[in-house]
């Protein structure tokens, strides 16, 4: 949440009381702006936290191999 990633989030943080408060340094104004057209990006922006989620997931994966090859070499 303190990633600039955060912004990509803010349609779907904007209609839930919890995720509005995930953001203090938002001004309601312009929560109540986002809210107001979240549904047209919503969709956009699920894909996007998949494709943020998929990134990592391949890079722990590849990390996590490269040091069981390591402990193979060791062994």
């Amino acid at each position: 949440m303190l990633s600039d990633f955060r912004s990509t989030l803010a349609p779907i943080l904007s209609v839930n009381p919890l995720g509005r408060n995930m953001m203090p340094d938002v001004s309601e104004a312009e929560l109540d702006r986002t809210k107001a057209t979240a549904h047209f990006v919503i969709a956009d922006v699920v894909t996007a936290l998949y494709r943020h989620c998929t990134r990592d997931r391949s890079a722990s994966r590849r990390l996590a191999r490269l040091r069981a090859g390591r402990r193979d070499l060791q062994a």
